[in-house]
């Protein structure tokens, strides 16, 4: 099992958060914490999640997260999960483009 990879330091630095599918609710839970201290975060989907609905909402959770938080999520998903969010017609709500843009990123 492939562990999730955090990487920054402390202070206005941006985490980047690794999320195999193995590691993916660790993954989603580290980036919850961190977007609820108000800290940037850029998330990176393995291409091997799972584009599923179940994926879909975990991430309209952390964008929620986020705007509420004032924090900065920047979304870095495979092209099979980026044409089932644009496919629900969520691209712009989450952020994530679609085509071949490599992210998404919410601001504050």
């Amino acid at each position: 099992m492939r562990r999730t990879r955090v990487d920054g330091t402390s202070g206005g630095n941006t985490i980047v958060v690794d999320a195999p599918p193995a590691g993916l609710d660790d993954a989603l839970a580290v980036v919850r914490r961190l977007l609820g201290e108000g800290r940037a975060v850029v998330l990176t989907l393995d291409p091997l999640v799972p584009p599923d609905l179940a994926t879909v909402g975990a991430l309209a959770r952390l964008v929620l997260l986020a705007r509420r938080t004032g924090a900065c999520l920047e979304v870095q998903a495979p092209e099979s999960l980026r044409q089932l969010v644009t496919f629900l017609g969520l691209g712009g709500a989450l952020g994530v483009p679609s085509g071949s843009d490599v992210s998404g990123q919410v601001q504050r």
